[in-house]
């Protein structure tokens, strides 16, 4: 949608993240399960990263703007169970933000 000054954008994404990446953010090792009290956990597979989200950018002037943008992220797969996800995270994450733009 746009209007004079304003804009707003929605829409799906879809991410996928290969084992090893995988593996070096959610994999458990031994020394980390004992420092840690989370479980041992070794990924056997990449994962999909689901995420909806959407901006809002307000246009003051033709060199400035301000955005204000959210998203929900669903992690799947070896990621969403990980006990780093399972036992001290969550497999549905929230950000937001705002941004000031400047245009040349």
């Amino acid at each position: 949608m746009r209007c004079q000054s304003t804009s707003l954008s929605v829409g799906p994404g879809l991410t996928y993240r290969s084992k090893p990446w995988t593996e070096d953010q959610f994999n458990v090792s031994a020394a980390e399960s004992v420092r840690s009290g989370l479980a041992r956990y070794s990924v056997n597979a990449g994962y999909l990263r689901a995420r909806l989200g959407g901006a809002l950018t307000y246009r003051m002037s033709p060199s400035w703007s301000l955005t204000g943008f959210a998203a929900v992220i669903y992690l799947t797969g070896a990621a969403k169970d990980s006990p780093i996800v399972e036992d001290i995270g969550s497999a549905t994450q929230a950000f937001d933000g705002a941004l000031i733009n400047y245009r040349l």
